[in-house]
């Protein structure tokens, strides 16, 4: 575990990473990143600023299993049944707290068909590391209440074959707000699923969720259905004018943080730039996680992120 430092005020930093472009601080009290240029850095900490830069990500997405209970045909994960037992997922989450990475994502395939995501996110949490995970929300009603507090915000994606299957996801919301665990609901945008977005912003509204709008990404090839860029962002702006909670995805905003602050690791150990560029770093079932992250090289073209698809 990294050397705790301080401000100059006192308080204590909980995790800090150097970047080329400044300094990165972590609080897990809060859950908050703030981001500050070297020199105010150097101001406000106490001693001196590491010396090696960006030994680590931000972020660490986390494919428990590939494995899902939907079939939704525009999923990014192909099934394998390669799983990693709960033991190699234990020493994986140490070498990724020791790393000092901030956060970590638990996502599948659904996450929730593995019965011990809520122990492996005590085990992140225990070590320091921020837990949130995202789910199609279907078996959150086979999980104790209690198990599922470790998670500092629990996602639900909105997906119609869920729907169709009988789930309902103002109940699973509902149940979630109740307990006072901080939730989240995403929605890929596509056309077909415009309808549902006010629906959603009222649920989530109503819940304290944040609504997060992803750019479809049409691994299917079916391009035609992805809202453009511009609409997306619209529609965001409209919803916070009338008081949501908003989020967009870094593909919306012309962001892209693949071997900057994040990578993905996969069910089987791969390590990916990120969940849309699946050519593997390495295997953190047989080589370290900074291993890999330190020789991670440059960036990699992205698939989507320029796409002519996506523009009005």
């Amino acid at each position: 575990m990294p050397t705790r430092t301080r401000f100059r005020n006192g308080a204590f930093i909980e995790r800090m990473i150097v970047h080329d472009d400044g300094v990165a601080i972590y609080d897990k009290k809060s859950g908050m990143t703030m981001r500050l240029e070297e020199e105010e850095a150097r101001a406000m900490i106490e001693g001196p600023l590491p010396s090696e830069k960006c030994h680590c990500p931000e972020v660490v997405h986390i494919e428990l299993t590939s494995r899902c209970n939907l079939g939704c045909p525009y999923c990014y994960v192909r099934r394998d049944d390669k799983d990693l037992s709960c033991g190699q997922w234990a020493g994986i989450i140490a070498q990724i707290a020791d790393a000092g990475v901030f956060q970590i994502t638990f996502g599948g395939g659904e996450p929730l068909m593995r019965k011990d995501a809520p122990r492996l996110a005590r085990l992140a949490d225990d070590s320091g590391l921020n837990v949130t995970i995202t789910t199609n929300g279907t078996l959150l009603k086979d999980i104790d209440m209690a198990d599922l507090k470790v998670f500092r915000q629990i996602n639900i994606s909105y997906h119609d074959s869920s729907e169709k299957a009988g789930f309902s996801i103002e109940d699973a919301l509902g149940r979630l707000h109740e307990a006072g665990i901080p939730t989240g609901i995403h929605i890929i945008m596509r056309k077909d699923y415009l309808p549902q977005i006010p629906r959603l912003a009222a649920l989530a509204k109503r819940c304290g969720s944040v609504l997060l709008l992803l750019s479809h990404k049409p691994v299917d090839g079916k391009a035609d259905e992805a809202v453009p860029i511009q609409q997306i962002i619209a529609t965001a702006a409209g919803l916070l004018k009338s008081g949501h909670q908003v989020a967009l995805d870094n593909l919306t905003t012309g962001q892209c943080f693949q071997k900057e602050r994040l990578c993905v690791i996969s069910s089987s150990g791969e390590v990916y730039p990120c969940s849309f560029v699946r050519q593997s770093l390495g295997n953190v079932a047989g080589t370290g996680f900074l291993e890999i992250w330190r020789s991670r090289g440059a960036k990699i073209t992205c698939p989507y992120r320029d796409g002519h698809y996506n523009n009005p």
